[in-house]
């Protein structure tokens, strides 16, 4: 074990996002924490994974991209409308429609799209203070986050 022996990893801390794909993270310490850093351990004391927010049915998906074809016959569509402003969970959406009248009834073509854009137009709040140190001594991680706020007020940390 030596100066570079470490206590077992604690619990995972929460996710970092309350809907999609965040962050989880979990520390250990040194035994001997000043022998550690007398001796130079480097061993990792924070190890992170990624995880899902409880909000999942706020995960975005692309639901459909165009083909260029589509822009001309019969199956022709509008060009793709500004994005919308931004909606609950960073979601903004953009729609288009069909030229020739009543073509949905032979035609296939997607509506709608949408984006997580957290870092678009969406509010969001300055960053937080950042959190301490992860190691007493040696290398460790520090975290701040932000949240972006949604149309009725809620915020969501991300």
């Amino acid at each position: 074990m030596g100066s570079c022996g470490t206590h077992t990893w604690g619990p995972w801390g929460p996710c970092s996002v309350t809907c999609g794909t965040g962050r989880s993270a979990r520390q250990r310490n040194y035994m001997w924490p000043s022998r550690a850093n007398a001796d130079g351990c480097r061993v990792a004391l924070t190890e992170f994974k990624s995880c899902n927010g409880p909000r999942m049915n706020c995960r975005v998906q692309s639901e459909y991209e165009p083909d260029p074809a589509e822009s001309s016959g019969p199956c022709a569509v509008s060009p793709w409308s500004e994005w919308s402003p931004c909606e609950g969970c960073g979601v903004r959406a953009r729609t288009r429609h069909y030229i020739v009248p009543r073509a949905h009834k032979r035609c296939s073509v997607g509506f709608r799209a949408r984006t997580d854009n957290p870092h678009g137009d969406c509010p969001v709040t300055p960053w937080s203070s950042w959190s301490p140190c992860s190691a007493r001594c040696g290398r460790g991680k520090r975290i701040r986050t932000r949240i972006y706020v949604t149309r009725d007020s809620r915020v969501q940390q991300f």
